[in-house]
């Protein structure tokens, strides 16, 4: 999934964490969407529908660059292919009347159908300045805002969820190419330091390496402050999230809001819901995902790390055993058991897919597949 753009070799482990633990997410959401019944279920859905589209995206921007023949190779293909394959799927193992075609992704086939967009996109945003990026994502949220006002824009071609999710994408985007003009900075300025100090004498390099060791210290901890100050202000950003995200499950509980409107796959007309509703839940979004970046942690962990770096082979390969699952009622004989019990099963029978569909016989069957090279991890 998120993975798909990415060009680092050297992996990131806190990127790996949240790329993993969004994955897990996508399996218990749609594993939770069969038994929406249950109380419990629909709370931790809604909870999860609330961040973790929108975050997946602003990773998925994060890692993308303007590629047109590797968007075309390792997204418009497996789009095509696997939009054939789970049509096929739909049709003859859980006999449903499905047509082939291509111009309305079969349900999780627009996630690889709207980042071939965006990528392709990527020619036409060329911000340099910090103000040009903040200006350029904020017209994108007007834009995302005001299009649910227009009937047209649904699920054909997935246009609604296109450019509702767009600002997430290249808020990801314009975050790494901040980032990086910051790093290349930042090594010009050591770079000129190192000349100036080569030039002056022994004495006078010992000085100056002592001021510099002095500033060194300085500056991380100024960084350590700085992180401490992060961390203990998100603590505010958390709190608002759970009180709105609890002020959701209520609303919804009692049929204020549908929780379909966390999709955005439709206009505010057809759903009836409006604007309003929309720009919450994008606030709420960015504020997960800032909570996201600065609470995960940058070692590995168990499970979680090494799915973050299989998204693609578990988001594609997921759906089949949801919806068999589904059309056997797996999940039916769960009822006789306390909700909170049947929660945790799903989100165990998650893990549990996430595991299977991360190991190494799974990921080197889907590169051959979608004929891609190799990568050592």
């Amino acid at each position: 999934m998120s993975n798909i753009p990415s060009v680092d070799r050297k992996r990131d482990c806190r990127i790996d964490n949240i790329k993993g633990l969004l994955i897990l997410c996508v399996v218990i959401g749609h594993l939770l969407e069969l038994r929406l019944k249950v109380d419990s279920n629909r709370y931790l859905h809604v909870l999860i529908y609330l961040f973790h589209m929108p975050a997946f995206i602003f990773v998925t921007g994060y890692f993308a660059h303007f590629s047109m023949k590797k968007t075309v190779v390792s997204m418009v293909y497996p789009y095509l292919l696997f939009q054939f394959i789970y049509l096929l799927f739909a049709r003859e193992v859980l006999h449903l009347k499905a047509a082939y075609q291509i111009t309305t992704p079969y349900w999780i086939m627009w996630y690889l159908l709207a980042i071939s967009v965006w990528s392709l996109s990527l020619y036409f945003f060329r911000a340099e300045s910090r103000l040009a990026m903040l200006i350029e994502v904020g017209m994108l949220v007007g834009i995302a805002l005001m299009v649910g006002t227009i009937p047209g824009f649904s699920r054909f071609l997935s246009l609604s969820r296109i450019i509702v999710f767009f600002p997430f994408y290249m808020a990801g985007y314009y975050m790494r190419q901040y980032k990086n003009r910051d790093k290349s900075q930042d090594k010009s300025l050591n770079r000129s330091q190192d000349k100036s100090l080569n030039r002056s004498q022994d004495r006078s390099q010992d000085k100056s390496l002592n001021r510099g060791q002095d500033r060194s210290q300085d500056k991380s901890e100024c960084r350590s402050l700085n992180r401490r100050w992060n961390r203990n202000h998100v603590c505010v950003v958390i709190a608002s999230v759970l009180v709105l995200a609890t002020l959701y499950y209520c609303s919804i509980s009692y049929g204020f809001v549908d929780r379909n409107w966390l999709y955005e796959a439709t206009g505010y007309a057809k759903s009836h819901y409006g604007m309003a509703f929309r720009g919450t839940h994008m606030l709420l979004a960015f504020a997960c995902i800032f909570a996201l970046f600065t609470l995960m942690p940058e070692c590995k962990i168990p499970v979680i790390s090494k799915a973050g770096g299989k998204t693609l082979s578990i988001y594609l390969l997921h759906g089949f055993f949801v919806k068999v699952i589904g059309k056997y009622g797996l999940l039916k004989p769960l009822g006789r058991l306390p909700e909170m019990v049947e929660t945790s099963i799903i989100v165990v029978m998650a893990l549990v897919i996430v595991v299977a569909l991360s190991t190494k016989p799974v990921t080197d069957l889907l590169d051959i597949i979608l004929m891609r090279r190799k990568k050592k991890d």
